[in-house]
């Protein structure tokens, strides 16, 4: 199940968390400052171009990869409990705890093996 809010352009939180979505695309929402998208079974997820987007929760879906490259306002990530096997967060982005790759994927990241690009 896909969720679709194409036309939506003006929207600033997206809350959608427990309705068994497999995909959302809001990439180029620049109004978007928040998404709860926790506890679907997301399969594929893209917020490039979100450059308002402050906090991003996606836990406990069936992520592999995620793409929050170039987000420079994202503050608060929550992707636990995913198959994760790559995370990208390269550019210039405001997550606590990144001094290095290692920290911000014990922080973050839950599953080992996971390979983190970025700062």
């Amino acid at each position: 199940t896909s969720l679709d809010v194409r036309g939506c352009t003006n929207l600033k939180n997206l809350i959608c968390y427990v309705n068994s979505l497999t995909s959302i695309n809001v990439s180029g929402f620049t109004s978007l400052t928040s998404i709860n998208a926790g506890y679907n079974r997301l399969i594929s997820f893209s917020v490039s171009g979100c450059t308002s987007l402050g906090i991003l929760c996606c836990n406990y879906n069936s992520l592999a990869s995620l793409n929050v490259s170039g987000l420079a306002s994202l503050s608060n990530l929550r992707c636990e409990s995913n198959p994760l096997t790559s995370v990208n967060i390269t550019g210039d982005i405001s997550l606590p705890a990144q001094s290095t790759t290692d920290t911000w994927a014990t922080a973050f990241v839950t599953d080992p093996g996971v390979t983190v690009t970025g700062p």
